[in-house]
C-alpha cells in the first residue's frame, strides 16, 4: 500500500543497507515496486541510492526517464513507472552503510522542503535502525553464550573437565578447524548424541 505524506508528494519508501560481510540488500520496503527498483540499482551498481551511501549526499530525481547520472539503471528503473526519487544516506554504524530512499509516480516529486524535512527524518530512521541492530546483536550474543555454555557442558560431562578446561577445549577446536567459538559450542550441541 502506497505511503499517504501530508503533502502527497512521495509514495513508497524502502531501506538499502550494506553490511560488512554481506551484500546489499533492501529491508522494510513499502511495495515491491521499491525492491524492484533498488535490484535494478544493485544489479547495475548505478542509482541514487548507491550513491548516496558512497558519496555522503542527498541523491533527488526529478524524472528517471530522462535522467543521464545512471545510464545502466535508468531504463530498468523507468520500466517500473517510478519517475522520482530521492536518497539519504543514514550514519549506522561502523560496519553498516545504509540510505532511505523515497520513490514517487509523479516527475519532479520532491520540493526542496520535503529535501531538507527529510534529512530530519533520515537522522531519526538512522538512530532507530543502530537500535535495532544494537538489540538484534545483543540477542544473538545471549544465544551464543547459552550455546557455549551447553557445549561446556557437555564436555565437562563427557570428559570429567573443570569449565576453565571445557572452554579451552572448545577454543583450541575453533582454532584448528577455522570455525568461531560459537559455531564450534552449536555443532558440539547438535552432534551430542553421536559416539
Amino acid at each position: 500500500m502506497p505511503l499517504q505524506p501530508c503533502d502527497g508528494l512521495f509514495e513508497y519508501a524502502g531501506i538499502s543497507l550494506i553490511e560488512r560481510g554481506h551484500p546489499i540488500r533492501t529491508v522494510a520496503p513499502t511495495a515491491e515496486v521499491v525492491a524492484t527498483i533498488d535490484a535494478a540499482q544493485y544489479r547495475t551498481g548505478q542509482g541514487p541510492c548507491l550513491d548516496a551511501i558512497a558519496e555522503h549526499h542527498v541523491y533527488r530525481t526529478g524524472d528517471l526517464t530522462a535522467e543521464d547520472r545512471w545510464p545502466a539503471f535508468t531504463p530498468a528503473a523507468a520500466e517500473t513507472g517510478i519517475r522520482s526519487m530521492l536518497a539519504y544516506r543514514l550514519f549506522v554504524t561502523d560496519t553498516t552503510l545504509g540510505s532511505l530512499n523515497l520513490y514517487s509516480h509523479a516527475r519532479d516529486a520532491f520540493s526542496d522542503q520535503v529535501d531538507e524535512d527529510g534529512r530530519l527524518f533520515a537522522t531519526h530512521a538512522a538512530i532507530a535502525l543502530a537500535g535495532a541492530q544494537a538489540q538484534a546483536q545483543l540477542h544473538a550474543a545471549i544465544g551464543n553464550r547459552d550455546m557455549i555454555g551447553m557445549a561446556k557442558g557437555i564436555l565437562m560431562q563427557r570428559h570429567d573437565l573443570d569449565p576453565a578446561q571445557a572452554f579451552r577445549m572448545l577454543v583450541e577446536s575453533s582454532q584448528h578447524t577455522n570455525m568461531k567459538l560459537h559455531q564450534v559450542a552449536a555443532w558440539l550441541v547438535e552432534h551430542r548424541r553421536e559416539p
